[in-house]
């Protein structure tokens, strides 16, 4: 390598490494080597696969062939690395071919590497606040349907202690209970299942069926002045999804609309079925052929100021003070991602109100074929944002 490319990669504050074809490295700098604890020497002759975590580990190697085969001329991708004690740290790096005659290796390449890793922290440190705020608001509706159902428990076994001599009473009166029972333990699943992180595979949801249980929950919990209404397509479209995913999805979004109308308006819940080619498909290429299932969500809120528009979807953006963690939004757009969905905004302006639009994958096929679209494009849920 020059003297003079040595002295600028040096004197960076951000993480220089030069990699030759075969992925190993050639050079490091000191900002490089703390960031991941080794130092030059151990480093030279590693892959940078060695010091890689799992975590985007295909997409790296895949990129970086690119690079070297002419494809791309830049990758930009967050990445886990493994430090030499064994912690996991973040880095978000910008790849790119140099001269060759800048390095005494052929075919280098130059890595840059910002170090992401407390702001990784801080989302993640959000995001449970964004939980824990959603989680209150389910538990409250929960703890008010386990008295209603401890009432109807509680008088059928009072009815069934008053008549134990009759027959059809008794029969009438268990199966009440039992229905109260099995209540409970849905309402415990549905608890739980939203209280940890949902590790469980992608099933198909009935849309219309799970709405209805949230306008449930929602319908006690928000103010007697906002007006909540459904309208639910008649195809009851269902979904591939998690549960415990679509649950921070739509809370969010309800959440922020009923702080955004400042407990006065009218929320707006719509599901509908929409194929490839239907007119109202939605104009984007983030989408391939399938069915999807709209979910639409509107409020009569204070809007969302044009300027903001490019801005809130971004990690602790948010225009609620310190009220807001800026989590929310994040949040919602990654878990559609997640899900092989799409995202849309309608900016309405100020006083217009909110609409966000949610495109979910409607069947297996559907899903696979949206999975597999992304995989080539190399896209990931922080690299797949919304457009307005």
């Amino acid at each position: 390598m020059q003297q003079k490319t040595q002295n600028l990669l040096d004197i960076l504050p951000i993480g220089a490494v030069v990699l030759s074809r075969s992925q190993d490295v050639v050079y490091a700098n000191d900002a490089f080597m703390d960031f991941i604890g080794y130092s030059e020497e151990e480093l030279r002759g590693m892959s940078i696969q060695d010091i890689t975590d799992t975590y985007n580990r295909e997409k790296l190697e895949k990129g970086l062939r690119e690079l070297y085969a002419g494809e791309r001329d830049h990758l930009e991708l967050e990445t886990a690395y493994l430090r030499k004690d064994g912690a996991r740290v973040w880095g978000y790096p910008v790849r790119m071919l140099f001269p060759v005659e800048e390095f005494e290796v052929e075919d280098t390449l130059l890595m840059l590497v910002v170090d992401i890793t407390e702001r990784r922290k801080l989302e993640q440190h959000a995001r449970r606040s964004e939980r824990l705020n959603a989680l209150g608001l389910l538990a409250a509706s929960i703890a008010h349907d386990f008295n209603n159902l401890l009432t109807v428990i509680k008088s059928q076994a009072s009815l069934l202690a008053a008549q134990p001599n009759n027959t059809e009473l008794v029969t009438e009166y268990t199966e009440r209970i039992n229905r109260s029972c099995e209540r409970g333990a849905e309402l415990t699943r549905e608890l739980v299942t939203f209280g940890v992180e949902d590790l469980s595979e992608i099933e198909k949801v009935d849309i219309n069926a799970f709405m209805k249980d949230v306008h449930q929950v929602y319908f006690r919990l928000l103010p007697p002045t906002i007006t909540f209404d459904l309208s639910l397509s008649e195809r009851a479209p269902t979904v591939m999804t998690q549960r415990g995913r679509l649950h921070q999805i739509v809370t969010n979004l309800i959440i922020n609309a009923r702080d955004a109308m400042q407990d006065r308006g009218t929320l707006s819940i719509e599901t509908r079925l929409i194929r490839t080619g239907d007119s109202e498909f939605p104009d984007t290429d983030e989408l391939g052929p399938g069915n999807y299932t709209l979910l639409r969500i509107s409020d009569t809120g204070m809007g969302i100021a044009p300027e903001n528009i490019p801005k809130i979807f971004d990690p602790f953006f948010t225009t609620k003070g310190d009220v807001g963690t800026g989590m929310g939004l994040t949040t919602v757009a990654e878990s559609v991602a997640r899900d092989n969905g799409y995202l849309h905004v309608e900016p309405k302006g100020p006083g217009g109100g909110a609409c966000f639009e949610i495109y979910l994958p409607a069947d297996s096929e559907t899903y696979q074929a949206q999975k597999e679209r992304r995989r080539e494009q190399g896209e990931t849920p922080s690299s797949t944002r919304p457009r307005p």
